[in-house]
């Protein structure tokens, strides 16, 4: 449970917010603040935040900072940032601001990506035959740019947005021709569930096939940062203003994500390990 939280919502609803970001806002705090309970007795039993104290946060940033990318990271602490301001200035509670959460040297840190060559990693799945067909089809759509979730829903429209190169339209060209052994394909640029698959893929099989082809790679990072990877460099290879990232990975509702990705494209165009 929030505490005040209706009073917080009518506070975000006098900000101006849209609701479904004040549902973002919520549910973050909710999962941040389950937390907060497990590590402080005095809070749990309370449910005041005047009791969490700033061990406690450094505690949950510290443990979250490498499980989510760096812009989710950022979004929470902005969470609870404005959350804090909330009980300060509106309900006059002796709470502390957080910006001590993070410096600005951890700051830094976070916000660096490994800006992998995704297709040249992808063409080298493609051709290395220590994989199967399903391994290299999941990798193929990791590195374009798509989240896991996008993946399970079965069909997504990549149509003339996402170009691919010669060997990666060649595998898609012969994985039509055994849709029996994947449980999902590409055909005609829609990512779609094999028909001879009467339930579509789990999250737990797409997990194991990916983590299999990433441990090959020698890639660590967490899924959230290489998604944000891909899609940064399928945006500057390809050159996509704002539009086309809002249309390519559905982000017309999170207009953070469209600007961190921006941002970071910008940044590898004056960037010597760039050249367009």
């Amino acid at each position: 449970m929030i505490p005040y939280l209706n009073q917080y919502v009518d506070y975000l609803l006098d900000t101006g917010m849209e609701q479904n970001s004040i549902d973002y806002y919520t549910k973050s705090l909710f999962r941040l603040l389950s937390r907060a309970r497990d590590l402080n007795v005095l809070f749990a039993k309370t449910n005041d935040p005047r009791k969490i104290t700033e061990e406690d946060w450094a505690i949950i940033f510290e443990e979250i900072q490498y499980m989510y990318a760096p812009g989710t990271f950022n979004k929470f602490h902005t969470i609870v940032n404005s959350y804090y301001k909330f009980l300060l200035v509106e309900l006059r509670l002796n709470v502390p601001p957080l910006s001590w959460t993070i410096d600005k040297k951890k700051l830094d840190k976070l916000i660096k990506y490994p800006e992998y060559d995704w297709q040249e990693l992808t063409e080298k799945v493609i051709l290395d035959d220590s994989f199967d067909d399903s391994e290299k089809a999941i990798f193929l759509f990791i590195s374009k740019g798509l989240t896991r979730t996008q993946i399970l829903a079965g069909t997504r429209d990549l149509g003339d947005y996402i170009p691919y190169s010669n060997i990666e339209r060649n595998f898609i060209h012969d994985l039509k021709e055994k849709l029996s052994d994947v449980p999902v394909y590409i055909t005609e640029g829609v990512m779609v569930v094999s028909k001879r698959e009467k339930k579509k893929p789990q999250r737990a099989a797409i997990n194991k096939m990916l983590a299999g082809v990433l441990k090959t790679l020698g890639i660590t990072e967490k899924s959230g940062t290489l998604t944000s990877d891909a899609r940064i460099y399928n945006a500057l290879i390809n050159d996509w203003g704002a539009r086309e990232i809002e249309d390519n990975y559905n982000l017309v509702a999170n207009l953070e994500t469209n600007r961190e990705v921006l941002k970071e494209v910008a940044k590898r165009k004056n960037s010597k390990k760039h050249l367009l």
